[in-house]
């Protein structure tokens, strides 16, 4: 009877552990998370661009895009758009296709190219254009960060390629 006692005591114990740890790590699994969600819609609007697809009956001649700035105080928010007016950059007027918001406390610290930045894929060869710009700039870095915890993940995107990381 006293080792049952001690066996439920002591997983009773790890069980608290666990559960702790696990609670303890929910803010940076959610930066973690919404660098894989700006990674999902980068490349959403990668392919959409590539296969022409239409906004609101109008294939946008620019292609998509994401548009992002600097946001330290949440809740931050990203916005997919088609560059319907081909001029490389984003007019919420017009073009907002989605907006995503990165949830209640992860922030974007930092844009390695400078805030506002619009990143677009151009049809029909694959570009990659940063605010405009469709060469010279090499890798756009995103860093992500967090209102609860010190860790920073970033999500990069390479001009040349096209692909896109975290």
């Amino acid at each position: 009877m006293v080792e049952l006692i001690v066996a439920i005591a002591i997983f009773g114990l790890i069980s608290t552990a666990v559960i702790v740890n696990l609670r303890g790590s929910s803010p940076s699994r959610e930066v973690q998370q919404q660098a894989n969600n700006i990674s999902s819609l980068l490349r959403q609007a990668q392919v959409m661009s590539f296969a022409g697809e239409p906004l609101n009956g109008t294939v946008p001649t620019g292609g998509y895009g994401v548009d992002f700035n600097v946001c330290t105080t949440p809740p931050c928010s990203v916005t997919m758009f088609g560059d319907l007016d081909n001029s490389f950059s984003y007019d919420p007027a017009t073009e907002t296709f989605n907006q995503v918001s990165l949830g209640p406390n992860v922030t974007i610290e930092s844009i390695s190219e400078g805030a506002p930045m619009s990143v677009i894929f151009k049809p029909p060869r694959p570009y990659t254009c940063f605010n405009g710009v469709c060469s010279g700039i090499g890798e756009l870095v995103i860093t992500l960060g967090s209102t609860e915890v010190t860790r920073t993940i970033d999500v990069t995107v390479n001009q040349i390629s096209g692909q896109i990381s975290s």
